[in-house]
């Protein structure tokens, strides 16, 4: 963005406001700080639009920084202590920024007073002592050496570790096949085969390959000196009615 004078600059950032267009707004704010470079004040540009009540935030966030990185503010002043965050919402939206979030307005100007971006120093961070100054092929400290761990191999067919996919022993099946007989031509609402029970459970006794109303339920009654079996046979469709036995 060109160079603007103040009453241009703040006009363009509270139509940026206005309309909730951040990046037009972010471009309005550094506009309007290098206009008023010797008196801008980041938390009372915060101020301005809580009293114009303007849904766009000006919040000042904690943030853990690599040695090789400093925060700068809008008008180029370095070292600031917190990361200038523009939202649309007065409190956190994501479970990842409400520990890093101002309790409070008064926190948060506060924070404004010194905050600005991350940026990088320009300084080489050494891999190996993880110091400044220098990279790890000049370091002078004995290397460290790192344990490399492979990823775990896994089949994208059938999502096991272990194998790929082009070793994978389970059969292939097209993805455009009848999911009932595993068959090409048609789906399985037309599936001309007998209803498959390979993949399903049954709701009465939680087992796998069979279809709850094909069921006859034998249930086993143990005493100390007899052993009672009964036998019920469910009528298709009733399974949801099936009978307390005993208690």
């Amino acid at each position: 963005m060109p160079e603007l004078e103040s009453e241009e600059a703040w006009r363009k950032l509270i139509d940026a406001a206005k309309e909730k267009d951040l990046d037009k707004f972010r471009l309005s704010l550094r506009a309007y700080a290098r206009s008023i470079i010797d008196v801008f004040d980041l938390a009372a540009v915060e101020q301005a639009l809580r009293e114009d009540g303007l849904e766009v935030y000006l919040i000042g966030l904690k943030q853990v920084l690599e040695p090789n990185q400093t925060i700068v503010d809008i008008v180029g002043n370095p070292g600031r202590e917190f990361v200038l965050s523009v939202q649309l919402s007065a409190k956190p939206r994501r479970k990842a920024l409400k520990d890093n979030w101002p309790e409070n307005q008064e926190e948060n100007l506060a924070r404004l007073k010194s905050a600005g971006y991350v940026q990088d120093r320009g300084v080489p961070l050494c891999s190996n002592c993880n110091e400044l100054g220098h990279i790890k092929k000049h370091c002078k400290q004995e290397i460290i050496a790192k344990e490399k761990v492979a990823p775990d191999i896994q089949c994208v067919y059938c999502q096991e570790i272990g194998h790929r996919a082009r070793d994978c022993p389970k059969e292939r099946v097209s993805l455009t096949a009848c999911k009932n007989c595993k068959q090409e031509g048609h789906n399985a609402k037309d599936c001309p085969e007998p209803k498959s029970a390979e993949n399903v459970t049954c709701r009465k006794c939680d087992k796998m390959g069979h279809f709850s109303r094909d069921v006859s339920i034998s249930a086993m009654k143990r005493g100390s000196t007899f052993e009672l079996t009964m036998l019920v046979t469910v009528p298709r469709g009733s399974c949801s009615y099936l009978p307390q036995l005993w208690r």
